[in-house]
């Protein structure tokens, strides 16, 4: 004999139903956005054995040609990094790109960082020459490249940095650093090339190849 079901009990699981469908459908509108895996290439003779970093394009002759994205906006801007420059993971989730240049005698390397965010162009660019104690050298410079708005600042001096780890990093005299502000009409595009001096100078001519090199992404 099958228990009957009153009208108010009846009520109950109907309600209790529609505020599970409810509920369902707030929990629905909380996503996490991860980056999208590459699809998986053909394998490449050039680059037999190589481990690429996730979000690596294809490597093509002359460089590579890389247009990252961390959010749910598609990328605004495509570059290709000049031949030599090693693609590596980044330590930072705030990061699109890390790149390392080949040492210059007895040097650490210059490291090239590329990252996305908000903010007025002139705000950033202090905010760089900031991480320098007694700065010895300053230059800014602007101008525009397949339509894009640059602002570029060179600082030589005492990098004193940020902060990591809570921390306060150590200063590092005989330091330079060189970054390009790309304005895109949304969110801007830093490019901060870090590292002893003479290492950064080294590296100036593909910086200006790469920015050379901006183009919109497809």
């Amino acid at each position: 004999m099958r228990p009957r079901i009153g009208p108010s009990l009846l009520g109950v699981f109907i309600l209790g139903g529609a505020g599970f469908a409810m509920f369902g459908r707030s929990s629905a509108a909380i996503v996490v956005h991860q980056p999208t895996p590459p699809a998986m290439e053909p394998a490449d003779p050039a680059t037999m054995g190589q481990q690429l970093p996730p979000n690596h394009p294809p490597i093509t002759q002359g460089g590579s040609q890389h247009s990252f994205a961390r959010d749910d906006s598609p990328p605004a801007l495509a570059w290709v990094a000049p031949p030599g420059w090693e693609l590596v993971p980044s330590p930072s989730p705030m990061r699109l790109a890390t790149y390392h240049m080949p040492a210059v005698g007895n040097a650490t390397s210059a490291e090239l960082t590329v990252t996305r965010a908000g903010g007025g162009t002139v705000a950033n660019v202090d905010r760089w020459v900031s991480q320098f104690d007694g700065s010895e050298r300053e230059t800014r410079t602007e101008r525009t490249v397949a339509g894009y708005r640059i602002a570029t600042v060179t600082v030589s001096g005492t990098y004193e940095g940020g902060m990591t780890g809570g921390e306060a990093e150590t200063p590092r005299a005989g330091w330079s650093l060189l970054g390009a502000v790309v304005e895109t009409g949304g969110p801007s595009y830093f490019f901060k090339l870090l590292g002893p001096t003479e290492s950064v100078a080294a590296a100036r001519p593909g910086f200006e190849k790469l920015m050379m090199s901006l183009h919109k992404p497809g």
